[in-house]
């Protein structure tokens, strides 16, 4: 997200704790009409230092965030901009958003990515070799390494308009020590029919058909390392 605002805006902090704020933070606030000591907002402007759009208000998520600055960048006419950069839809994706694109393929807003997220478990040799390979990807949303029934594994969600369990499957089983753990009967299904070895197929389901519990090696949201530096993945060059 810094690579992103980096790329496409100068950032300005302007201060609203009255103790450390300078006349300037003041005179700027009261521009705008924001309070002092209110939780912090974004506010795009334009070159000639009118509002793009509305203030973010009390939005810090990524999600939201994100949404809220491609908006301004669709509005000052930038969408051509966003597309066909790799990192840019990685970092969409990531942040639960498609890019809607106009017949000339420009960027004119964002989709729900709802209901088209889905989810995998491959088992290896060691969890971060895995990561790395998931890496090279395109659609990957996010990996998440750790341990299931005593192996190393690597939770997957990924985009499944960009990727599907097909070819996920597919660049697993060109690894030597590398297995799936199915999570539904749709995957086991086309884990057998597609002549996999049974010692390379676990079943994450428990015993009520609920998915087991991934003994995470840390924080979920903090794991990502491979999949940004992956070279040639689509995280390459995003801090």
């Amino acid at each position: 997200m810094a690579e992103f605002i980096s790329t496409f805006f100068i950032p300005v902090l302007v201060n609203n704790n009255p103790a450390y704020f300078s006349t300037e933070d003041s005179d700027t606030l009261a521009r705008f009409n924001e309070p002092h000591e209110n939780n912090p907002t974004s506010r795009v402007l334009s070159p000639d230092g009118n509002t793009v759009v509305a203030s973010s208000g009390d939005v810090w998520t990524l999600t939201g965030i994100f949404e809220y600055l491609v908006r301004a960048l669709v509005e000052l006419g930038a969408g051509k901009e966003l597309s066909g950069k790799r990192w840019i839809d990685a970092l969409a994706t990531s942040a639960g958003w498609r890019f809607v694109k106009d017949s000339a393929g420009f960027v004119v807003g964002l989709s729900d990515l709802e209901g088209e997220v889905e989810t995998a478990t491959f088992f290896m040799e060691c969890y971060w070799g895995g990561e790395a390979l998931f890496g090279d990807v395109f659609g990957i949303i996010s990996t998440f390494p750790g341990w299931l029934d005593g192996v190393e594994v690597v939770e997957v969600q990924f985009d499944t308009v960009k990727t599907g369990f097909p070819e996920l499957l597919e660049k697993v089983l060109e690894r030597d020590g590398f297995g799936v753990f199915v999570h539904n009967e749709v995957q086991a299904k086309f884990v057998k029919e597609s002549g996999v070895a049974e010692t390379l197929m676990k079943d994450r389901r428990d015993e009520k058909g609920m998915l087991k519990e991934i003994q995470w090696i840390s924080k979920r949201t903090e794991v990502k390392y491979h999949l940004r530096n992956k070279e040639g993945g689509p995280w390459e060059g995003f801090p």
